[in-house]
């Protein structure tokens, strides 16, 4: 599966410490390959990678956020890595989480975090549709 971004648009992928934080930037090409939105990957201590995003306001109604986080869950999934919402997740990046359009590519799993009960949201993991 090959997750594209539409037309005028680009993905740019930045590792840092040992990929220990990865970031997947947006890239309006018709503004000078300008960074309009990112979800970031943070490893956590038991290895999973928890999500953080940001998007443009004026680029949210183009489907964009949810293209950037396809594109760093198939990144995890192709590395061998789990990913997972943060559990602060903003109201948008829960809709993200919660879409019938996500269940399309991968399975996502809601849990209650025992571990960090101070989470505001649920946390959502992402797996593999292939077992």
């Amino acid at each position: 599966m090959k997750i594209r971004t539409p037309n005028n648009f680009l993905f740019q992928i930045k590792s840092s410490n040992h990929n220990k934080i990865v970031h997947f930037y947006l890239l309006d090409k018709k503004e000078e390959n300008k960074k309009i939105g990112r979800v970031s990957l943070y490893r956590q201590l038991n290895g999973i990678y928890e999500t953080h995003s940001y998007l443009n306001k004026k680029y949210r109604v183009l489907v964009l956020g949810t293209k950037l986080y396809y594109k760093a869950i198939q990144w995890c999934l192709e590395n061998g890595y789990s990913i997972r919402s943060s559990g602060n997740s903003s109201d948008e990046a829960m809709r993200v989480w919660q879409s019938k359009s996500i269940r399309k590519l991968f399975r996502i799993r809601k849990k209650k975090d025992k571990e960090c009960p101070s989470f505001i949201n649920d946390v959502w993991y992402a797996y593999s549709k292939i077992k």
